[in-house]
């Protein structure tokens, strides 16, 4: 097992129903400071919700780009690669222009896990949601953009479920959170140089 994979993998460790769910043990405090920030205008779908999770990330960044500019690099997943190291071998199904587009499949690999996401939430400009599922592994991932001024804020969550070793989970509680901060910070620096 490749060192990204034990990472993803003490990620996803499992605990319990959810997180809502504990048998009486504390939240890792990585979580639990993701879930105090967690945003009321994310719209989940009722199988995934962050009660239901076994892991939850927040992150959020402000970006000095519009949040059109913003959207056109989060949907150009086939260039994720270029400014996200955690994403490779993209595929998109259902997409006439290559693009992220409503009820596209994306298929690719992230922390050596090949992943199928599906889109379900898909407003341009501002939503951007799928399931993603892989051996082990069940979660929504959800992006929010919000204009601020000349800015865009960006707001992205995700809840994780599966049946990873639970040992892992007291590893590394934070890999998910730490993974899409490079995300953001990535989206940021593409989208800033951009202009």
């Amino acid at each position: 097992m490749h060192t990204p994979t034990l990472i993803l993998a003490g990620a996803l460790g499992l605990v319990g129903g959810g997180l809502s769910q504990g048998a009486g043990a504390a939240l890792p405090e990585s979580i639990a400071n993701d879930l105090a920030r967690r945003d009321a205008d994310i719209h989940w779908p009722a199988s995934h919700t962050p009660d239901t999770a076994v892991i939850f990330a927040h992150n959020e960044i402000a970006i000095a780009a519009s949040c059109a500019q913003v959207w056109s690099h989060l949907v150009d997943a086939a260039s994720w690669p270029a400014w996200y190291a955690n994403a490779s071998d993209i595929h998109i199904e259902g997409a006439r222009d290559g693009l992220l587009a409503a009820q596209a499949v994306l298929r690719w690999t992230t922390f050596d896990l090949a992943v199928e996401s599906r889109i379900h939430e898909f407003e341009p400009n501002a939503r951007l949601g799928w399931f993603g599922k892989a051996e082990g592994v069940d979660a929504y991932h959800t992006w929010l953009l919000r204009p601020q001024g000349t800015q865009c804020v960006v707001v992205t969550e995700e809840v994780l479920r599966g049946e990873v070793a639970q040992s892992l989970l007291g590893s590394q509680p934070g890999a998910l959170h730490d993974a899409h901060e490079q995300w953001l910070l990535g989206l940021k620096r593409r989208s800033e140089s951009a202009g």
